[in-house]
C-alpha cells in the first residue's frame, strides 16, 4: 500500500501508513520488527530506526533475500547509523549485506535487479555516489523500473541534487509512462474488436 501512495505521489498518506507500521505490537515478530524498521527508515526517523533493529535477533543471511525485509531493515539501520555519525556500525551492516551479495553473485550467473538496487544503496551510503549511479543504473538495465522507489529511498538522498541521478529518474518515468500509453492504447484497441 505504501508503494502505491508513493506512486501516486501521495507522500502525505503513505507517511501516516508507515508510522503505523512503526507501532509495534506487545511481543511483536521478526516480521513485524523488520517491517517496522523499514517504515522508520523511510521516516528518516534515525533513532526510532535504531531502537528497532537493535530489537531483532541476528544478522541478515541469505535466506532473508526472498522472504522478508531483513535486508531492507539492516540498509535502514545503516542509514540511521549514518546519519549519527556511528560509522562503525553502519560499515558493519553494510559489509555484512555485501557479503550477501557477494555470496549470491557465487551462485547465480547473473545479478537481479534487487541485488544492483542494494548496491547501489550500500554505495550512495559509503558516500560512493558516481559508484552508486553506476549500479543503479545496472539495476535499471536488468529490468528495475520502480522509480517511485528510488525517488524515495532515503539512502538516496546524497544523490538526490546529481545530475546524472536526476536525469536516470526522468528517463525511467518517462519509459514507464510510455509503457502506460501503449498498454492504455492495447486496451483501447482491444475494447473496441
Amino acid at each position: 500500500m505504501v508503494s502505491i501512495l508513493a506512486a501516486e505521489s501521495n507522500i502525505a498518506e503513505a507517511e501516516i501508513l508507515l508510522r503505523q507500521i512503526a507501532r509495534l505490537p506487545d511481543s511483536p515478530t521478526d516480521i513485524e520488527l523488520e517491517d517496522a524498521v523499514t517504515a522508520a527508515y523511510f521516516l528518516r526517523d534515525a533513532e526510532l530506526t535504531i531502537n528497532l533493529f537493535e530489537q531483532i535477533e541476528g544478522d541478515a543471511t541469505m535466506e532473508h533475500f526472498n522472504n522478508s525485509n531483513r535486508v531492507d531493515a539492516t540498509i535502514g539501520a545503516a542509514y540511521a547509523y549514518d546519519l549519527l555519525g556511528q560509522i562503525q556500525q553502519r560499515d558493519r551492516l553494510l559489509d555484512n549485506i555485501t557479503g550477501l551479495i557477494d555470496e549470491l553473485s557465487s551462485q547465480e550467473k547473473r545479478l537481479n535487479n534487487s541485488a544492483w538496487l542494494l548496491k547501489s544503496q550500500i554505495e550512495a551510503l559509503r558516500g560512493n555516489k558516481q559508484m552508486s549511479i553506476v549500479h543503479l543504473q545496472r539495476a535499471i538495465d536488468e529490468g528495475f523500473r520502480r522509480y517511485w522507489v528510488v525517488q524515495n529511498l532515503p539512502a538516496f538522498d546524497s544523490l538526490r541534487g546529481e545530475h546524472a541521478f536526476m536525469a536516470m529518474m526522468t528517463a525511467l518515468d518517462s519509459r514507464m509512462s510510455l509503457i502506460r500509453n501503449q498498454l492504455r492504447m492495447a486496451e483501447s484497441f482491444d475494447a473496441e474488436w
